[in-house]
């Protein structure tokens, strides 16, 4: 009897376990917040003549004087500490716990075009709930991908939130002794939703039975 509960048992488990499996094939492959999804900016603080909003989720608009078409630029001539921000929105509400930034300030000074802070928000309802904050160092380092000493290369995980509506705000690190070229430069930002390996969830379930089993086994010891 005990071993046909246990299989029983075990045969959900793998039932739950695909079907979560198929909820991260459909919801961890793509960006959440790329412009292809449906999402759209729906206000941002004052860019750079040369720059969409846009183009930080995915949008690409060339540009061959500058050599910035990809990149989002905010304005310059703001001083140190200024925030420079963008909101959008997504087709529909979406579940987000991890997001990617990349960022570069000029190669030859950290005063051209870095930030000090990044902040992340979501719409709660009422108000810009805050669900991720980073202090960049400068120069910013580089990163596994981007590996030039000039580039910030940001990957991490927070608290799953479920919104329609999005925040990011980039402090300014420096008025470059005058405001030339201080606008923060953003490569681009995603959004993703990660849930656990299926042979993650198998053995965490695996586990909280054989706790389970335990348990009654010393109560009746």
């Amino acid at each position: 009897m005990m071993r046909e509960k246990i299989f029983v048992i075990a045969a959900a488990i793998v039932f739950l376990t695909l079907i979560n499996d198929a909820r991260a094939l459909s919801t961890s492959s793509d960006d959440l917040w790329d412009v292809s999804q449906g999402t759209v900016v729906t206000g941002n603080s004052d860019l750079h003549h040369i720059s969409n909003p846009a183009n930080m989720f995915g949008n690409s608009i060339p540009d061959y004087q500058y050599h910035e078409g990809e990149n989002t630029i905010f304005v310059d001539g703001k001083p140190t500490g200024f925030v420079h921000w963008i909101e959008w929105e997504t087709l529909n509400p979406v579940s987000i716990n991890s997001f990617n930034l990349v960022a570069s300030h000029d190669p030859t000074n950290t005063a051209y075009r870095a930030i000090s802070t990044f902040n992340l928000y979501s719409w709660s309802g009422g108000f810009w709930d805050l669900i991720y904050s980073y202090d960049a160092s400068n120069p910013y380092g580089g990163g596994e991908t981007y590996t030039e000493d000039n580039f910030l290369e940001l990957y991490d995980t927070f608290s799953t939130v479920i919104a329609q509506d999005f925040r990011a705000e980039f402090v300014q690190y420096s008025d470059a002794g005058g405001g030339l070229a201080s606008g923060p430069r953003i490569h681009e930002l995603d959004g993703y939703y990660t849930v656990p390996e299926p042979c993650s969830v198998i053995l965490m379930s695996l586990g909280l039975l054989g706790f389970v089993s335990y348990r009654k086994n010393s109560k009746n010891s």
